[in-house]
């Protein structure tokens, strides 16, 4: 009896209701059932519900989930489709896929849970919310494309809600910019109390049309057409206005009314410009050629001051010197005025008065010649002349520097010829001496302290020689480096190897060693050695030497600081040239090499030096060497 009255209330349902045991196997199936999914009671009776209805677009998460579901509720009774509605994609017999809400609810029968499942379709709701969206899209269309200014203004606030782009476009702000303004930062004719008025009396009586005089950012005024009329959204009244810009209607009326006389005795076909301005020189007239020639439309230029087309730059100069003209402009001028695309024209100008019947002056009569080519021509001709002179300018400077560059050949050619001779003449008896003071210190003749002393004072002599003859043939030579990838790190840990350090002098050492340096490795460390060497020198009573090394616009920058008494001034200028040094020995080669040998890498060396607190010699080092890099002459 009460599967009969469960059977005639269901299957008066008009939704679909569906029973599914713990397996998920249907056990009652509804004649809305039928319906709805296209399968029978007969055909659906014992078969897995999942595999009849859940539509195969579904994706495996999707199906893990609903596995996972089905065994906990039946353990439990419960999962996720068993709280609330919730609604889903269902699929037809036919393979056809739509929205349903579903709702089930577990039942327990002969021990085991079963699902009581309540499907409606959606299909008509969806389709009433698309029909919605349409015409909210529709709208939106018609509000954003209209070609009037369409706003929707809060009648409190006078603030813009809502704005089409023609709103804020025809008076030249953006929209950024429009909505932080209210209507009364765009009214000129009317008062805040004449704006309250409209607002009230659109408010009563539900719609009005009036006439107005908009600002636009660039504080020119603009004729509007206002139709505006209220509209009720969420209980509380707003003003939908649309606004007309008339400015070019009204400005046409403007001018047939006052200028039929003037186009009667004014040729418009002139080969020159014509231009009409009053006596505040706002423009009245101009002529097609006028126009033409600063790309405006007529209309444009009508209605403004003669200044707004002139160069900005010269504008307080033109108006101080045209003032002078108290009753009308007249003579010859020549201005430079900007043309609408931003280009710029020099017109001559000749300029007289008009008069009214009773002779009184009321404008200023303007014919425009366009002298722009002629201005042009003589620019060119100036720049050409300038251009001539810097290439004079320039040859004479490469001449110079050419002579200059055969002089320093010479003179390096000299000096190496010297060098050769030097080293020629003077190594061989200085190895002669060398070889008799180590003869007499491995015979022991000199058998006194005093003796080998003078034996040891003499060697160093020779060696000290011999060092002065090689720096003068390292200068004077050609300069080819060997270059290959090398750590700079290592390389300074030799060159402080090979430097005798006093124990008072301390040395800190910290460089970010590039992956990538090409340099010529003996060249770079003599450069490290013959800067460490005059850092200790520098500190005859001690002091520390800090070598810093850091990566800087793709170079690796060296610096070499020590805490002496800094480089005497006299000695600055020619700090980098040869034969200069402020030691008691050596010839001064020491700076000199470095530089030929940094400079020949692609690189630079400088200093920075001050008296009692010490000198800081800063190399720079290209991480990538130039593809091509020249070797400097000597100074």
């Amino acid at each position: 009896m009460e599967n009969e009255k469960f059977e005639h209330i269901t299957n008066s349902v008009k939704d679909a209701i569906i029973l599914v045991d713990e397996e998920s196997k249907v056990a009652y199936w509804n004649p809305a059932s039928e319906k709805t999914f296209g399968y029978t009671s007969k055909e659906v009776i014992g078969k897995d519900i999942h595999e009849l209805v859940v539509p195969v677009s579904m994706c495996q998460e999707g199906m893990d989930r609903i596995e996972q579901s089905v065994k906990i509720f039946t353990e439990t009774g419960m999962g996720y489709f068993t709280v609330g509605n919730v609604e889903l994609i269902g699929r037809h017999k036919n393979g056809t896929e739509f929205p349903v809400e579903l709702s089930i609810s577990p039942i327990k029968l002969s021990g085991k849970w079963n699902a009581v499942g309540v499907v409606k379709v959606l299909n008509e709701r969806k389709r009433s919310e698309q029909k919605i969206k349409d015409a909210e899209q529709r709208y939106h269309a018609l509000f954003n494309q209209s070609p009037l200014g369409v706003l929707i203004i809060d009648p409190e606030t006078m603030g813009f809600i809502e704005f089409n782009d023609v709103a804020h476009q025809q008076l030249g702000y953006s929209r950024e910019e429009f909505e932080k303004l209210t209507l009364m930062d765009i009214q000129t004719k009317e008062s805040k109390d004449e704006v309250k008025s409209h607002i009230a009396k659109t408010l009563r009586e539900d719609i009005e049309e009036f006439e107005t005089e908009h600002l636009t950012k660039d504080c020119s005024i603009k004729n509007i057409l206002v139709s505006t009329r209220t509209i009720e959204m969420k209980n509380k009244k707003w003003l939908h206005c649309i606004f007309h810009d008339i400015t070019e209607i009204r400005n046409v009326q403007k001018a047939l009314m006052e200028s039929e006389e003037q186009y009667r005795n004014l040729v418009e076909l002139a080969q020159e410009g014509v231009w009409v301005f009053d006596r505040e020189y706002v423009t009245t007239f101009v002529n097609p050629r006028t126009a033409q020639m600063l790309g405006y439309a007529q209309s444009e230029i009508i209605g403004k001051r003669v200044f707004e087309f002139i160069d900005r730059n010269v504008v307080e100069e033109a108006e101080n010197f045209l003032g002078k003209y108290a009753t009308g402009v007249n003579g010859n001028f020549e201005y430079e005025f900007i043309r609408k695309d931003g280009s710029r024209i020099y017109a001559s100008i000749v300029a007289s008065q008009i008069k009214d019947d009773q002779g009184i002056f009321c404008a200023t009569l303007a014919l425009i010649a366009d002298v722009t080519l002629r201005k042009e021509m003589e620019n060119k001709l100036e720049k050409y002349s300038k251009h001539l002179e810097e290439i004079v300018q320039q040859k004479t400077s490469q001449l110079a520097e050419a002579q200059a560059q055969i002089i320093k050949s010479e003179r390096l050619t000299a000096i190496g010829e010297l060098a050769g001779m030097v080293g020629h003449d003077l190594r061989n008896p200085l190895t002669g001496i060398k070889n008799a003071s180590y003869f007499l210190r491995k015979k022991d003749v000199c058998v006194t302290t005093q003796s080998k002393e003078m034996l040891e004072i003499i060697e160093k002599c020779v060696d000290h020689s011999n060092k002065i003859i090689n720096d003068l043939l390292d200068y004077s030579k050609e300069m080819r480096l060997e270059r290959k990838i090398t750590s700079i790190d290592n390389l300074l840990t030799q060159a402080l190897s090979m430097v005798q350090i006093p124990k008072k002098v301390s040395v800190v050492k910290q460089v970010i060693d590039p992956s990538e340096l090409n340099v010529d490795p003996d060249r770079v460390e003599r450069v490290f050695v013959n800067l460490v060497k005059n850092a200790v020198d520098a500190m005859p009573d001690g002091g520390s030497i800090s070598i810093i090394g850091k990566e800087e616009n793709n170079h690796l920058e060296l610096s070499f600081t020590d805490t002496g008494m800094g480089i005497p001034d006299e000695v600055l200028p020619k700090l980098f040239s040869p034969l200069s040094t402020t030691k008691a020995q050596g010839m001064g080669f020491g700076l000199a090499i470095c530089k030929r040998i940094i400079e020949a890498h692609g690189g630079t060396i400088s200093f920075k030096t001050a008296k009692g607190k010490g000198t800081t010699f800063i190399v720079n080092l290209p991480i990538e060497p130039a593809k091509k890099l020249e070797v400097k002459d000597i100074e």
